[in-house]
């Protein structure tokens, strides 16, 4: 797992640069004192699995470069605060660490990342809220989600679910190794696309093509997530 570190604080930086390299499956890539100078290399580099971002950052803020980034890597943010923990979720956030981090508590949080990017048994799956229930819904099923202004419309095999989140929220909660935006409005489940004609994908629901627009900054994230083999 390829991560980056932006903080500010030396010392925070330094640590999680000890836990990181303690960790067999986790590699860094960069540390960042400034989230702008983190802003231009993540437009650089597309292959970044997980950011450890700091909520309170010189000039632009953990929050303002998210807003930034059209298909953010997964996230887990740190503060020596409780207080943005919400407001990071809501963000998308895979975890919230408090300063000072133990190195229990990092584990703890690089773990579940690690279930996001490979999902299996239980964490195949998303428990969605449909009236007064909550439905037990496998990525598998997930054709693809739609953004509609201020909710998201999620199409399964039999199903349609409305919920009150951004596309960017929804995202998060996806695990990158079967999910990928391919349009401000549209992610995709990469294992149920049809074919890709043109600048579309094409998906199936009941029984019939359905195509999605591919959006031209989205392109090359979605070839690069899928085992391209030419045919002559």
């Amino acid at each position: 797992m390829r991560c980056i570190i932006i903080d500010d604080d030396p010392v925070s930086r330094r640590i999680l640069l000890e836990y990181v390299n303690q960790t067999d499956f986790m590699v860094s890539a960069g540390e960042f004192e400034s989230a702008i100078e983190a802003l231009n290399f993540l437009k650089r580099e597309s292959d970044i699995d997980l950011v450890f971002l700091d909520v309170m950052l010189p000039n632009m803020d953990g929050f303002e470069l998210l807003d930034t980034l059209e298909t953010p890597p997964q996230v887990i943010m740190i503060s020596a605060s409780e207080s943005h923990a919400v407001r990071a979720f809501d963000f998308g956030a895979t975890d919230y660490l408090l300063k000072p981090i133990s190195y229990a508590r990092f584990f703890k949080g690089v773990s579940k990342a690690m279930k996001w990017m490979h999902p299996t048994g239980a964490e195949g799956e998303l428990f969605l809220k449909k009236n007064s229930s909550l439905v037990r819904v496998p990525y598998s099923t997930i054709l693809w989600v739609e953004s509609m202004e201020n909710y998201v419309k999620i199409i399964t095999d039999t199903e349609k679910f409305t919920l009150h989140f951004t596309l960017k929220t929804t995202e998060g909660h996806m695990p990158p190794s079967m999910f990928r935006r391919i349009h401000r409005s549209y992610i995709v489940n990469v294992t149920r696309i049809q074919r890709i004609e043109d600048s579309a994908v094409v998906m199936e629901l009941d029984g019939k093509p359905v195509s999605l627009p591919i959006g031209k900054s989205y392109r090359d994230g979605l070839m690069s997530a899928l085992r391209l083999i030419t045919v002559k």
